[in-house]
């Protein structure tokens, strides 16, 4: 999402009574806008948003254990598309679309 429609758009219509905004993501790293916003608290401490995590390696009950060797097949040897949208776990990628330095991102430029 283009962060300025988060600011000049979703941020302000957060103010509004009766408006709830509601995510979801695969955790694509502990350094990601998002998983950024699941741990921000405002100034007396508590949380900003109502977070729901889903612990790796305890499968949601919407998703049976029968159906994870099907998956696992479908996505053989992509452990790292596996972990992240599968099985809940924080997976930094290897192949980005951008190059991780000290906490600054810069695009990557593989041509």
């Amino acid at each position: 999402m283009d962060l300025g429609v988060f600011y000049e758009v979703v941020v302000p219509l957060m103010e509004v009574k009766g408006t709830a905004t509601i995510a979801i993501s695969t955790p694509l790293g502990a350094w990601n806008f998002y998983s950024e916003l699941t741990e921000l608290r405002d100034a007396n401490g508590k949380r900003v948003f109502n977070v729901k995590h889903i612990d790796a390696g305890k499968r949601p009950v919407w998703k049976p254990e029968e159906t994870l060797s099907k998956v696992k097949a479908i996505y053989g040897n992509r452990k790292t598309l596996l972990e992240r949208e599968i099985l809940g776990k924080i997976s930094d990628a290897v192949n980005t679309a951008f190059n991780r330095c000290a906490n600054v991102y810069t695009l990557r430029n593989d041509n």
